[in-house]
C-alpha cells in the first residue's frame, strides 16, 4: 500500500505536537510500509477509521488513527506506542 497525499488538519496538528509528533513522522510510518487495520465506524464522520501501526525512521513506534476522504487518507490523531 503506497499512501501519496496524507492530510493532516491544522487543528491535528497542533494536538499531535504537544505530544511531540509533527507531520514528518506522520509521512515516515506510511512511508515504513505500516501494518493497517480497520476499526470501527467513526462518530464524527460516518465512515470507518484504521489505525496505521508502524515505525518513523528515527525507530519511534506510533499509531496514526485516519478515515479515508476519497483516496486519500485524513489523520484524525496520532500517538505514541
Amino acid at each position: 500500500l503506497r499512501i501519496s497525499n496524507i492530510t493532516v488538519p491544522k487543528n491535528v496538528l497542533e494536538k499531535l505536537a504537544r505530544r511531540n509528533i509533527y507531520r514528518n513522522d506522520i509521512c515516515e510510518v506510511f512511508n515504513n510500509r505500516p501494518e493497517i487495520r480497520r476499526d470501527g465506524i467513526d462518530t464524527k464522520s460516518g465512515k470507518y477509521k484504521y489505525f496505521a501501526h508502524g515505525r518513523t525512521d528515527a525507530g519511534r513506534f506510533l499509531r496514526i488513527v485516519f478515515i479515508y476522504m476519497g483516496n486519500e487518507p485524513l489523520v484524525i490523531s496520532a500517538y505514541e506506542k
